[in-house]
């Protein structure tokens, strides 16, 4: 069967409905730990959801207090044993729409900001596993390892593709504006979701800084 083209999906809140617990998890983490109102770190949660859980902690203490905190990795433990065992639940549709795809002869990748045990075991519990030809979590401690164009570029390894027909043979669909801006700076098709973090449907979205 010939190869369709390449699709990159977004984990949280594009293939699993995880985005209330986490939100719930980090502002309660930053409440207990530094005294910021609940309200206030929730609303950081979703404003930079997508990104690398490290970089959603230190972007919300810095638009509090302006200071910056070292101790960045104690928050992301705190959070992960809050969240890591909430059981999945998947996104209306993606039950069906994933197996469409595969079977048509799309190649699936799954990126996210999620620990790599998190993402496997997420992805497992909802048995999609098999549908997606690599799937790559974030890990704090290895900073070659991380949701965005490193993801990207094992991806088009992977499948042994030049970075010109990986760019115009690949689209990415998240949830939210991070997920786009990744996708447009990456030169892909990119296909934005409504969920609680955002309602995205454009790529004409500024490149990250």
């Amino acid at each position: 069967m010939p190869i369709l083209g390449n699709i990159i999906f977004d984990m949280d809140g594009t293939l699993i409905d995880t985005m209330d617990h986490h939100a719930k998890a980090f502002s309660q983490i930053l409440n207990k730990e530094y005294g910021i109102p609940e309200t206030f770190a929730r609303r950081e949660y979703y404003v930079t959801a997508g990104s690398a859980l490290d970089d959603q902690f230190q972007h919300a203490l810095v638009e509090y207090d302006e200071k910056e905190v070292t101790n960045i990795k104690s928050l992301v433990d705190a959070f992960w044993n809050r969240v890591s065992s909430i059981p999945p639940k998947l996104m209306p549709s993606v039950s069906y729409t994933i197996p469409i795809l595969a079977e048509a002869g799309y190649n699936l990748f799954l990126t996210s900001g999620c620990r790599q045990d998190v993402v496997q075991y997420r992805i497992s519990q909802v048995e999609l596993g098999r549908y997606f030809s690599l799937m790559l979590g974030t890990d704090i401690n290895d900073t070659d390892f991380r949701k965005g164009p490193l993801h990207f570029e094992v991806f088009r390894k992977h499948i042994e593709l030049s970075v010109s027909k990986f760019r115009v043979n690949t689209m990415m669909v998240g949830d939210g504006t991070y997920d786009m801006k990744l996708s447009t700076c990456a030169g892909f098709i990119s296909i934005g979701l409504e969920s609680s973090a955002s309602a995205i449907s454009s790529n004409r979205v500024s490149c990250l800084k």
